[in-house]
């Protein structure tokens, strides 16, 4: 493929827990997954439901999960037409807020088809807009951690280890796979994007509730402005020489950051951090952006604090200790009028000291 001039952007992502070859053919972006079968030749009538399927690695495993999770949640839902519908019109919403992403325990794909598909469960009848209402009127007031399922997880009949509410206590926002072995697939939410999540539910709750007013949907699609809602940000530039070296440390930076944010939180102060679900990614860099408000408003024109210091030198000392040779990581403090130019970058970006 390397040697194709319609291919661009050509690497493959080995160690993690789905390894996969992602390109662009023509300027489309393509993502390939791999996984390994006992077979020669593919046979034409493969079942991805089999029970030979749970023999596999785990690696094999997950990759197949996001085809094995579609495939049922269509089985267990009412309407599948309601159901697709709903679906995309609510992942257009999330995508408009910048939501739609796995990025540091946001909601992904099957994520939001789960969500999507216990509403139908619970209203097997209702029309399409009453779906979408219900959607967010039960999650803008959801009782987390109490877990979002299709199907009971203790009726897996293969006897391997599924979720469990009393050995997985430790989960913040469970949404558990409908296909065994039954597992929390959103385990990397944090409590800040949970917080987040609820805020954004509860925001088209009330959109929705104008919309049996005015009939206007198009207010519900209207983008988030990440950029426009705080008065001060945090900005986490990492740059590396290979795009190798750079998904590696991407990772890193994905880890680090649950920890800054913690360490954040849990200071003296009355700092809340909101991250930036929208990846910001280059040929060469990659951005994380935390959006900092106070304990009192949410979301509001209350200027915060500065975040202390020595947080910061702490997460750059442990930045510095998974550096490779190529690698930089830059950290900066920046405000609203600042973020509105839309003109950062590693030369203009101020750096906390």
């Amino acid at each position: 493929m390397c040697q194709m001039n319609e291919v661009t952007r050509l690497k493959s992502v080995r160690n993690t827990n789905v390894p996969f070859m992602e390109f662009k053919l023509d300027g489309v972006p393509i993502k390939i997954v791999y996984a390994s079968l006992p077979y020669s030749v593919i046979p034409f009538n493969f079942d991805l439901h089999q029970a030979n399927v749970l023999s596999m690695d785990d690696v094999s495993r997950n990759s197949f999960d996001a085809c094995r999770v579609t495939n049922e949640i269509y089985r267990l839902v009412p309407c599948n037409k309601t159901f697709t519908i709903a679906l995309r019109t609510v992942k257009i919403w999330a995508k408009s807020r910048g939501l739609l992403s796995n990025v540091i325990g946001f909601l992904g794909d099957c994520d939001w088809a789960i969500l999507v598909g216990r509403i139908c469960q619970a209203h097997p009848f209702a029309t399409l807009s009453t779906i979408v209402f219900e959607f967010f009127s039960i999650f803008s007031v959801w009782f987390w951690p109490n877990p979002v399922m299709l199907v009971d997880p203790r009726s897996d009949p293969h006897r391997l280890p599924v979720w469990d509410p009393h050995t997985n206590r430790n989960d913040i926002m469970p949404i558990i796979s409908p296909v065994f072995p039954c597992k929390n697939i959103r385990a990397d939410a944090s409590a800040s994007t949970l917080r987040d999540m609820i805020y954004h539910f509860k925001c088209g709750y009330e959109q929705c509730k104008l919309i049996k007013v005015n009939n206007n949907w198009r207010d519900l699609f209207m983008p988030y402005k990440f950029f426009e809602e705080y008065i001060r940000y945090v900005h986490i530039d990492l740059t590396a020489d290979t795009e190798q070296k750079l998904e590696l440390w991407k990772k890193i930076g994905e880890s680090e950051l649950l920890v800054l944010i913690s360490k954040i939180e849990a200071g003296r102060g009355q700092l809340i951090c909101h991250i930036c679900p929208t990846e910001h990614l280059s040929s060469d860099s990659c951005s994380f952006f935390i959006g900092l408000s106070t304990k009192k408003l949410i979301v509001g024109r209350a200027i915060p604090e500065q975040v202390p210091s020595d947080v910061i030198n702490e997460f750059m000392r442990r930045m510095e200790n998974h550096k490779r040779a190529g690698m930089e990581v830059q950290v900066g403090c920046l405000n609203q009028t600042y973020m509105k130019s839309r003109t950062w970058g590693r030369s203009a970006m101020p750096l906390i000291q």
